[in-house]
């Protein structure tokens, strides 16, 4: 992924301080973007001086966004200021006004693009779509509310790139290395980001993870190797043939879901397939467990909070051996082991019931004190969902866990930013959601939930964290695997259409038609 880093500042002694950060790291030539807000068009005002600017001479290319009412009356000094690209808004332009700035670009040899606020609607794009070499989709409105990608957003970015596969696509706000990786795999060639760059504690690094689309290891993992995180036996073994047969586990577990519930004609979707990676991560890598001897007093215990996602934990748990994966098909059936949410005793090696959101955390750390208290070396991980952090006994439960400092306590939030009613930063905002759990003496680590050398090594350390719990926010992409599903809450829980079952099992085995499939 190409990324532009973004200066946004309100005066110009902080374009200088950020101009000298990028000085540090970022090669001459490259091109940073920097915000023209008026406010009037936008909520905030911005630094706006491009005499200012041209005599900088920064070594830089720079792509201008013109976040004004009148683009065309700024349009002149920006480009005598040396600029390569200027973004417009389809908000402040018709298409004939559209054209006229494009062709004055072209004449200074720089290029237009077009950009479009997230909730602007992709028909209002068509008159532009001959007319433009490249587009931006703005993936937050405005920036502070949104911290990942709506579905509209990514959307947006498909639906472009559909139209136009040959011109350059840009998705600008929001940005961290998952939601990098979302736009890349939408279709998008770029992004600008600036909060993960100047706001992280080296930039350098930043900019590395975004260009990466993955976050590099944690600080504890870089100054413990080769000396101590090597030694544990679950990264030792974590082989490039591991990672391949785990990431096809995952795969087969989203499909045994897309079977289950398309059999059963109901069911939850999105949350399931979005853990998927988890669950291969923890059944077949990292938990202590025997699916010969289910109460086995020394194994782990894997707490599931969210039951309604407990398809992807019976198919793990089939795919383990505890029962036959052909049972998988009973799901919601009358009779069944395999309900809607788990049942302790109905099903081998389910180690909690669910239905009520929000008490997994009580009962995990109600197991963790207990196993402290019996001098027991096995530990406790709770699986739970950010929608749940909405409940006040999930609070109760983090306030209590953080006092009683239950180190032997991890917790693995699926913060994939949906739930049934849409997405939770629009319905109760959880942001400043680290901040929260930090408050609350807890060691917080922050990963993508795809990746399994980042869901190892978040494992491992937080088992070398002695003096208070840890929660692993995953950062996780609902619908995960299959294109139409992904980032859209509708399919929390969402019976399949004729045809949908088959179409999304043909991306499973296809892998989005990366690979030929024999039953094609």
């Amino acid at each position: 992924m190409n990324i532009h880093p973004v200066i946004n500042c309100p005066d110009l002694d902080c374009v200088r301080e950020k101009l000298a950060t990028l000085g540090e790291f970022l090669p001459a030539g490259h091109f940073i973007h920097l915000d023209v807000a008026d406010g009037a068009f936008t909520f905030h005002k911005t630094w706006n001086d491009p005499v200012a600017w041209a005599a900088l001479g920064t070594p830089y290319r720079l792509e201008v966004h013109l976040m004004v009412e009148h683009p065309e009356k700024a349009l002149d000094a920006w480009l005598a200021a040396g600029a390569a690209r200027v973004i417009v808004h389809a908000e402040t332009v018709t298409p004939a006004e559209f054209a006229a700035i494009a062709a004055k670009c072209a004449a200074a040899g720089a290029e237009a693009m077009l950009s479009s606020r997230p909730e602007t609607a992709v028909r209002k794009l068509v008159p532009y779509l001959d007319l433009a070499p490249g587009f931006q989709v703005l993936a937050v409105n405005p920036g502070p509310s949104g911290q990942h990608f709506l579905s509209l957003t990514l959307g947006k970015v498909k639906w472009l790139r559909a139209r136009r596969p040959d011109a350059i696509i840009e998705v600008d706000g929001g940005m961290r290395p998952a939601t990098a990786r979302a736009a890349q795999e939408a279709g998008a060639d770029l992004a600008a980001a600036e909060s993960w760059i100047f706001g992280h504690e080296d930039p350098a690094r930043a900019f590395e993870e975004l260009r990466a689309l993955r976050p590099l290891p944690s600080a504890w993992f870089r100054n413990s190797f080769p000396q101590s995180i090597y030694r544990e036996r679950s990264m030792e073994s974590l082989t490039e043939k591991k990672l391949a047969e785990l990431a096809a586990t995952a795969n087969r577990l989203r499909a045994d879901v897309i079977r289950m519930v398309a059999h059963a004609g109901s069911g939850h979707i999105a949350g399931p397939l979005g853990m998927a990676d988890v669950f291969a991560a923890f059944y077949f890598h990292i938990l202590r467990h025997n699916s010969k001897d289910p109460h086995w007093p020394d194994r782990d215990r894997l707490v599931l909070s969210n039951g309604h996602i407990c398809p992807v934990q019976y198919a793990a748990l089939a795919r383990a051996g505890y029962f036959p994966v052909e049972e998988l098909e009973t799901l919601r059936q009358l009779g069944t082991r395999l309900q809607g949410h788990p049942h302790r005793t109905a099903l081998p090696g389910i180690e909690t019931t669910s239905g009520p959101l929000g008490s997994g955390i009580a009962l995990a750390a109600g197991i963790a004190l207990a196993a402290r208290m019996d001098g027991a070396r096995w530990r406790t991980y709770c699986l739970t969902s950010d929608g749940e952090h909405e409940e006040g006994n999930t609070w109760e439960a983090v306030m209590f866990a953080g006092k009683m400092r239950l180190a032997n306590l991890t917790v693995v939030v699926d913060r994939n930013n949906i739930q049934i009613d849409g997405f939770t930063e629009k319905i109760m905002p959880l942001e400043p959601f680290r901040e929260k759990y930090e408050s609350f003496n807890w060691h917080v680590l922050e990963i993508d939930g795809h990746n399994f050398e980042e869901i190892t090594a978040a494992v491992n350390e937080a088992k070398a964290i002695h003096e208070r719990p840890t929660v692993v926010i995953a950062h996780t992409i609902p619908g995960k695997g299959v294109d139409f599903m992904e980032n859209d809450y509708l399919w929390h829980s969402k019976p399949f259409k004729p045809g949908e079952a088959e179409l999304a099992l043909g991306e499973l085995r296809t892998l989005r038609g990366k690979v030929r499939s024999e039953h094609q």
